[in-house]
């Protein structure tokens, strides 16, 4: 109880001494109240701001109060104030002093023009919101937990006019807080005591990590990857992704048929690489479809792979001499050649002989209507049933009809009567 009275009574002493010395320097200094703020005159003229009043959210502190020069921020002058969010300070103020900003837990931005030279021991200290400050060249001095719980700010440049850091300066930011300053800054140590990223600002010794890759068609590249040896700057290598192929249009190199599939040759016009393509098979052909062969086109009677019947619809080159096949190929499919068809031939002057297929089982009317030319007309077919009305009307009237000796009788009566002169003979 005795030690608790003895200690009772210093801190009582204590306070006494601190306060009359306090209000000495208060007296002395006789605090003046001008618009939102209140000053008090320093020695050499200049005064200091002690307190400010106003309620807006962006304050520009005056370099000058009734024409005299503001030079420091006083310490607590804007402590603990919940309203503003932009502070600028002009470069008239040398000095921030203690705990000036101290708390004021909605303060964003801070703007320090040149010409600031110190700033103090808790200064900015848990203004949780603090995104933004720039030091400016003009700073010398940085002290103990000057931006001490910061942990909205993010990163803070310091020029190499600094000299003196305090320790833990910074204790307290953010997690992935970083520090730019000059590779001999002691802000490294710092960094490095309170597991901050520490980045030069003009990075002395870049190294290079890997060499560039240009993408390929098919392989990623790679962009150049470096690092700082001094401090924690990396420029990671990033992938660039495959370019892929370019394809040209393609060429064929095995036409489709009704039986087989074709393919289609594709080269890549950045590496050349090939590819090859199915092309489906093609649809077969069915009863009326006009398919073609070089320049003979034929209409199908009968569709099928292995037993079809097609009929010769006519030819798209001028000839003396025509052949109508036993058979014709289109599309990989083989088909029997049983009809010469209507105005086949009709009205064709330079026709002057006919070769008809073993397979011919009709030939319709009008078929050589008007080939005024035609001279020779072979009939190889032992098969043929039916001739159409005027199938022969103005062939060349010195014409003749070859059949199959066996068959001449027959052909006599199938041929006779249909628009040929009579001069026209038929023979074996």
């Amino acid at each position: 109880m005795k030690n608790f009275k003895w200690l009772f009574v210093g801190c009582l002493l204590f306070s006494t001494a601190f306060l009359m010395n306090f209000n000495e320097i208060v007296v002395n200094a006789t605090s003046i109240r001008s618009g939102d703020f209140s000053y008090y005159e320093l020695k050499d003229g200049t005064i200091s701001i002690i307190k400010y009043y106003g309620t807006d959210e962006i304050v520009t502190i005056p370099s000058e109060i009734e024409s005299k020069i503001v030079s420091k921020i006083d310490e607590h002058a804007f402590e603990n104030n919940k309203l503003i969010k932009t502070i600028n300070v002009p470069g008239s103020v040398k000095i921030i002093g203690e705990n000036a900003f101290y708390y004021c837990k909605n303060l964003e931005f801070v703007f320090l023009s040149e010409g600031i030279e110190t700033i103090s021991r808790y200064s900015f200290s848990d203004c949780s919101k603090l995104k933004k400050i720039n030091i400016p060249n003009s700073v010398k001095t940085i002290e103990d937990l000057a931006f001490s719980y910061c942990i909205s700010l993010e990163s803070i440049v310091i020029p190499n006019t600094v000299t003196s850091i305090k320790t833990l300066a910074f204790i307290g930011c953010c997690d992935s807080f970083i520090i730019y300053a000059d590779s001999n800054s002691p802000l490294r140590e710092e960094a490095k005591t309170n597991g901050f990223i520490f980045n030069c600002i003009n990075h002395p010794q870049i190294i290079k990590d890997n060499e560039p890759l240009s993408p390929t068609c098919t392989q990623d590249g790679k962009t150049e990857g470096s690092h700082c040896s001094v401090c924690d700057y990396i420029v990671p290598a990033e992938t660039i992704k495959a370019t892929g192929h370019s394809w040209d249009e393609g060429i064929v190199t095995l036409e489709p048929t009704v039986t087989n599939e074709g393919e289609k040759l594709f080269t890549c016009k950045t590496c050349k690489a090939i590819e090859t393509e199915t092309i489906a098979k093609l649809p077969l052909p069915q009863t009326g479809n006009t398919v073609t062969n070089e320049n003979e086109s034929y209409k199908i009677i009968k569709p099928g792979t292995t037993d079809g019947t097609v009929q010769y619809s006519a030819t798209k080159k001028s000839k003396t001499t025509i052949t109508i096949p036993d058979t014709v190929t289109i599309d990989g499919i083989t088909y029997k050649v049983t009809t010469v068809s209507k105005n086949a031939f009709k009205n064709n002057k330079k026709l002057k002989k006919v070769i008809i297929g073993k397979n011919i089982t009709r030939i319709e009317s009008n078929a050589f209507n008007g080939c005024k030319n035609l001279k020779t007309i072979t009939v190889k077919s032992t098969k043929l049933k039916s001739v159409g009305k005027n199938a022969f009307k103005g062939i060349n009237a010195k014409a003749k009809i070859k059949v199959p000796a066996n068959k001449l009788k027959k052909y006599k009566n199938l041929m006779s009567k249909k628009g040929q002169k009579s001069t026209v003979k038929i023979v074996k």
